[in-house]
């Protein structure tokens, strides 16, 4: 069961975000305590429930559309926490554009149970640098002795 819920909570978050609900993306996460977050921008990174809405609506402001999309949600999990990982399509369009931008998000989602509800503890979207070139150490040869 915690599988179908942890995609059901992950799904719920990509549902609000396309919104541009930043209070219902709040609500999905840990309400007392710390939380974590690290988004694409070297300067996101919250530890609040203040700092996250602060986040996600600079990116509702500064968009005319937005949406989140995900056909490939994995789910490693205990019966009380649980990760979904997945790669996250983001497709939106900025203010004064006519032009829509995709990015490709590796995003990880850390989910506990907390008052018989999952909530959300820690998220992290990167998007993968193609700056990398193939070296003879790609891919990585492991010697088992």
């Amino acid at each position: 069961m915690p599988k179908g819920q942890l995609i059901a909570l992950a799904n719920e978050y990509m549902k609000q975000h396309s919104a541009k609900n930043a209070e219902a993306i709040a609500s999905l996460f840990v309400q007392h305590g710390s939380i974590q977050c690290w988004g694409t921008s070297s300067d996101e990174e919250v530890h609040s429930l203040a700092e996250l809405k602060t986040m996600v609506q600079l990116d509702y402001d500064a968009t005319q559309t937005l949406s989140l999309s995900c056909n490939d949600l994995e789910v490693f999990h205990t019966d009380h926490s649980g990760v979904v990982f997945g790669n996250w399509k983001a497709e939106y369009r900025l203010i004064g554009e006519n032009m829509t931008h995709e990015l490709i998000l590796r995003t990880t989602l850390y989910a506990e149970v907390i008052n018989e509800k999952w909530q959300i503890k820690h998220a992290h979207w990167s998007v993968a640098a193609d700056n990398q070139t193939l070296a003879e150490d790609q891919p990585i040869k492991i010697d088992i002795q």
